[in-house]
């Protein structure tokens, strides 16, 4: 037995366990409170046993007022305190009479002014094999997961990666990206070097037409030239420069091309090849053939690796000063120790060929052989295990994911994997199995314990037609809390007055379209349109009901069967507009950019060097950050649709005015642009889809936005989107007016250029049956049909007046003859009363409402006669 003192310290000790259990819960803190003052309950709820009373709630209504007008939105706030994690899976559901609406507490955190980080995607694995086979009908990315350690350090990796054909095709350019961070690959696949670009890369500023001078190489001091060159991608340059060597010190030096990185000046490793001691004055080049790809800014140079001689060992050609179009220069000097300097005005005359090479992966390939850089599988494997969010109960391993990618159809084959790692100094067994990778939406952390003020306006709930209701809030963890409110209900709802009835369903459907007016995904959706127009329509039918009301010279029943039409025309008018939206999923991703060659193989646009570098270029002036998201529309009969959107944030280091973004669309998404609906206004540029979109001015602190979307879930290839920034300027000269070049872009219309624009010639050309309805102005079929109709109804009729009409057996054998033959027999089957079912039953109704109201049924008839019912019709609704 437990005497007093042990008895009263195993209470107090329960009691602590409880509340410290509770208040450590990772994802809400608190507890819920049902207010003893009525605030969070009605006068008779019933306390579950489960619900523990204690002063700090966790979850509290706060309605704006006591009562709300009938079919008025509920406002107020939730409020919620919470603390942790926070999952796609954990929602907020707040429901009243029959009326039930839910949103993901993710998103609606992120609208909030609350402190938050957003956390890794968590990813899970299955079916474990030591080969994995990926088969690609088209250009796309697959991934497969390494179930390793959290926080553990990789020490050793190794992969064989092997093409296979399909259908006649190998997979083309086939890339790795460990941990699906879409910064950088870890291994690309080139192939065997083919050739190089015959277009020389260099710098807008050499300008070889202005007079060209040379400088003596002594090498005393030993002496880098460079010239500064955005290469793009490769794994091979053939590099070049203008020199001669000086014939009498033939037996001294030895000039060479060297690359370094800008801007910290380094050796590429490799990046060196050896050049032709020739005493002639022209071009001459080497080839530089990497161990990995490089691309973009970098110092070409020109030196001798060794001697020195006071007479010169070779003469560099330079471009000695700046013109008005180009008042800088790129040239630099560098000493031995690859201190360097710009040598402004001066530019070299030095460029380069990037290598072309196949990337079709027909063989088996050690993944270490086409890495992009030495151990950055290492290094890519390590920091993922640092951030990654472990999937399993003890939070032990995670899931890393591998991107495998192709540029085309194929099969890539993944065998021979090992991956050796330790963790807090202990090595374990080597991962040899790659598993199929599923994955959870990401989540995030509140970075502190916070109270949520939730809008309740958000859930769309509305006042129903009840004296007194509640309000119940729900999450999916289990927490509640209610409150009961009074409802101010329009008499005319309870009598089933039409008038006031219609009038109380238009003004609560323009309160919800103002409301979704708001929202950003109406627009996202390209939805703002049919919104307004709908919107508009419901002004009509308010001045057209009080035009109604207002007559003196039609009864009270005429006016009620008016309203009767106008309540299906609304019915009908609604359906085209949604009544709410549910995002299902979002997705935040780096877009990659669209590049020179991708555009010119879409769209002809000019090939000229300069405009190639200056493209690169201008990619560093800003960032794009986008995000995707998978959203069910739901409208007002119940049918729901779903669509995915595309938001980009375009971000410059600096104000920038006359924006044009370029953006390039999967054939995955939508095959052309009328599957698009686009918020921000946009041009086509190839109905592919290829679109413009132009933003006059963007800022660091206001940034430019586009929106598009397509019907469908697509979030799989949301990540092949491509864009491309251009001044206005640059995009107008580039893409310019090219008239003969069988491509009708944006500039070019039939009147300034007919050779390649054919819509506006007044004929029908081939391809041109959507695009261009002006030209392809259909055959008007429907006249020509009716004339023929009316001609064999005449033939018919006077044969029937003459032949059947006037000799009854004839009449009586024809119309069963008729009546047997298909299709025709429509014609002679007794006529339907009623267009639909729905009809008959809106005229029962009528009838029911207007006799409870103690009009008689003659003053019914003869209302609905003068409306134009048939008598026949009126006889089967009074039918019970």
């Amino acid at each position: 037995m437990l005497n007093k003192e042990n008895y009263l310290a195993f209470t107090f000790f329960l009691v602590f366990a409880a509340v410290f259990i509770s208040f450590t819960d990772p994802a809400f803190t608190g507890f819920v409170s049902h207010d003893l003052n009525g605030t969070n309950q009605t006068e008779n709820q019933t306390i579950t046993p489960n619900v523990t009373l204690i002063p700090s709630p966790l979850l509290r209504i706060e309605l704006t007022q006591k009562s709300f007008d009938q079919g008025r939105l509920l406002t107020g706030l939730i409020k919620l305190n919470m603390s942790g994690i926070v999952t796609q899976d954990d929602v907020l559901t707040l429901s009243t009479d029959n009326q039930i609406s839910e949103r993901k507490l993710v998103d609606i955190i992120r609208t909030l002014n609350v402190p938050y980080r957003e956390l890794q995607t968590i990813y899970t694995g299955e079916n474990p094999q030591t080969v994995k086979t990926l088969t690609f009908n088209e250009a796309g990315s697959q991934l497969v997961g390494v179930r390793i350690r959290s926080k553990s350090n990789t020490a050793s990796f190794k992969l064989n990666v092997e093409g296979k054909e399909l259908n006649g095709q190998f997979p083309t350019f086939p890339k790795v990206d460990i941990g699906a961070k879409s910064l950088y690959n870890d291994f690309e696949y080139y192939g065997d070097l083919a050739s190089y670009d015959n277009t020389p890369i260099s710098p807008s500023t050499l300008e070889l037409t202005n007079p060209e001078e040379q400088i003596i190489i002594t090498n005393s001091p030993k002496t880098f030239y460079c010239e500064r060159i955005n290469l793009p991608e490769s794994r091979a340059f053939k590099l070049s420069a203008k020199y001669q060597r000086t014939e009498n010190t033939l037996s001294f030096g030895d000039m060479k091309m060297k690359i370094l990185n800008f801007p910290d000046f380094t050796p590429v490793p490799t990046g060196e090849c050896d050049l032709p001691e020739e005493t002639n004055l022209a071009f001459h080049d080497c080839d530089a053939v990497l161990d990995r790809p490089i691309k973009g800014e970098k110092l070409i140079c020109f030196f001798s690796s060794k001697d020195q001689h006071p007479n010169g060992l070779a003469k560099l050609s330079i471009d000695p000063a700046t013109s008005i179009q180009n008042q800088d220069s790129n040239g630099y000097a560098c000493n031995e120790g690859f201190e360097c300097d710009k040598t402004v005005p001066t530019d070299y005359y030095i460029r380069a060929f990037p290598g072309i090479y196949p990337k079709i992966l027909s063989t088996k390939e050690e993944f270490k052989n086409w890495s992009t850089s030495p151990s950055i599988e290492i290094l890519s494997f390590n920091n993922h295990l640092n951030i990654c969010e472990p999937f399993d109960f003890s939070r032990t391993f995670c899931m890393v994911p591998v991107k495998i990618s192709s540029e085309s159809a194929g099969i890539i084959e993944l065998s021979n994997f090992e991956l050796k790692y330790t963790k807090d100094g202990s090595a374990f067994a080597p991962v040899t199995e790659l598993n199929d990778l599923t994955y959870l939406q990401s989540s995030l952390e509140l970075t502190k314990p916070v109270t949520l003020d939730i809008p309740i306006e958000v859930f769309n709930l509305a006042a129903p037609q009840t004296k007194t209701a509640v309000l119940k809030a729900q999450t999916s963890s289990g927490l509640s809390g209610e409150k009961s409110y009074d409802v101010n209900l329009i008499e005319s709802e309870v009598t089933l007055e039409p008038i006031p009835a219609i009038k109380n369903r238009i003004s609560i459907s323009k309160t919800l379209l103002q409301r979704l007016q708001k929202d950003e995904l109406t627009a996202a959706l390209g939805l703002m349109e049919k919104m307004n127009s709908v919107f508009t329509e419901l002004v009509k039918f308010e001045d057209t009901i009080k035009g109604i009301e207002a007559a003196i010279n039609i009864t009270q029943v005429e006016k009620e069967v008016k309203i009767s039409e106008i309540s299906t025309q609304l019915d009908e008018i609604l359906k085209q507009v949604p009544r709410d939206y549910d995002i299902k999923t979002s997705f935040k991703f780096t877009p990659s950019s669209l590049s020179f060659e991708e555009l010119s193989s879409e769209i002809p646009i000019k090939q000229d060097t300069s405009y190639k570098s200056a493209v690169l270029s201008l990619q560093d002036e800003v960032t794009v950050e986008a995000e995707a998201r998978v959203v069910d529309i739901l409208y007002t009969n119940g049918e729901t649709k779903t669509a995915t959107s595309i938001t980009k944030i375009i971000k410059p280091k600096k104000p920038l005015t006359n924006v044009e973004i370029i953006e390039k669309i999967p054939k995955e998404m939508a095959q052309s642009v009328s599957e698009i609906g686009f918020d921000t206004p946009s041009t086509t540029l190839k109905d592919d889809p290829v679109v413009k979109f132009v933003i006059s001015e963007i800022s660091p602190e206001s940034p430019g936005r586009i929106t598009y979307a397509v019907y469908k879930e697509s979030l799989d290839y949301v990540e092949d989107t491509l864009t491309l920034y251009l001044p206005a300027s640059i995009s107008n000269e580039l893409i310019g007016v090219d008239c003969g070049n069988n491509y009708c872009n944006f500039l070019e219309d039939y009147t300034s250029c007919s050779e390649d624009c054919l819509c506006g010639n007044n004929v029908c050309d081939i391809g041109e049956e959507n695009t261009c309805p002006s030209d392809c102005k259909k055959f008007p079929w429907g006249i020509v049909i009716g004339l023929i109709l009316i001609g064999l109804l005449t033939a018919g009729g006077a044969y029937y007046y003459l032949v059947l009409y006037r000799n009854p057996e004839k009449k009586k054998a024809f119309l069963e003859k008729m009546g047997k033959i298909p299709v025709v027999n429509i014609f002679f089957k007794p006529k339907k009363l009623f267009k639909s079912q729905q009809e008959l039953q809106s005229l029962k109704l009528f009838v029911k409402n207007a006799s409870l109201k103690g009009y008689s049924k003659e003053q019914i008839k003869q209302t609905l006669i003068k409306k134009g019912w048939k008598p026949e019709q009126i006889n089967e609704a009074f039918k019970p």
